[in-house]
Formats: C-alpha cells, structure tokens, sequence
C-alpha cells in the first residue's frame, strides 16, 4: 500500500513546484518595463555649414520596449507621432509610410543604435507623377534622461 502512495506524493509534489515556477515565471514575464525617454538632436547629412538646414533639430524619443512603440516630439514643431516599433539586441527600429494626395508616398524611417546612440533618420517622398524620388537624410545623437515625474 505504501508503494502505491509514494508515487501519488511525488506526483503532487512535482505538480506544485511546477505550478510554483510558472506563477513566478508568468510574474516575471508580465512585468512592464517602463519607458526610456531620450533626448536627441539631429542634422542634414547634405547640409553645408551655415545652411538653414544644418542648424541641430531637436527631437524627444520616447522607447516603450513592452508596448513595441516609439514615439517623437519634435519641439520646434510640436508635432508628435506614435510608431510601432522592432526592438533588436543592437538597434531599435521605428517606421511610417503614408499616402498623400497625387499619389505622393512619404517614407520616414528611424534608427537607434542601443550601443552608442547614434539616430539615423531617413525620410523618402515620392512624386510619382513626375517620377521623382527625394531622400533626405538626418544623423546625430541621443542621450538617455530621467523619467518623467509626475503627480499623478
């Protein structure tokens, strides 16, 4: 009788140690990161010195790793823009393409480099009735800042 019953307990105790772990390991796997704010400033690549264009734009990245979103404020402008987002080891990677009127398509792409902060943005406008393509290109730094505190 008590060979049947060891093999019970050890069934039990190895159900519970199991259901134990996977509790933990649910916990530790939903735990939101919190979001990384940056502050960055950027130049045309193109531009010559003393140009309007090679004046540093700033620009607020907000990195939201769990939600696999980046957004950016750019001040001087006050336009902000929530993007999906792909996380690599080494570089974040965030996009938009939108279709405007005359069949103009805008490609804007951003990359972050984890390592160094180096932001690379490229943005590619498409005039397809004059089969013309333009592509601007930013490059320049981040830096990470403190969170945000808030009241509320």
């Amino acid at each position: 009788m008590t060979a049947g019953l060891l093999p019970q307990m050890l069934s039990r105790i190895l159900f519970s140690t199991a259901s134990l772990f996977g509790f933990f390991l649910a916990g530790a796997l939903s735990a939101k990161a919190e979001p990384v704010y940056l502050s960055c400033t950027y130049v045309n690549i193109k531009a010559k010195p003393g140009e309007e264009a090679a004046k540093p734009v700033p620009v607020e990245i907000t990195l939201n790793e769990s939600e696999q979103t980046a957004s950016f404020h750019l001040p001087d402008t006050g336009f902000t823009k929530r993007l999906g987002a792909t996380f690599q080891q080494k570089i974040i990677l965030f996009s938009s393409k939108e279709n405007k009127m005359g069949g103009q398509v805008d490609t804007d792409t951003w990359s972050l480099n984890r390592d160094d902060g180096t932001l690379i943005r490229k943005a590619v406008f498409y005039f397809p009735r004059l089969n013309e393509e333009i592509v601007v290109t930013w490059q320049g730094n981040c830096k990470k800042q403190p969170p945000i505190k808030r009241a509320f």
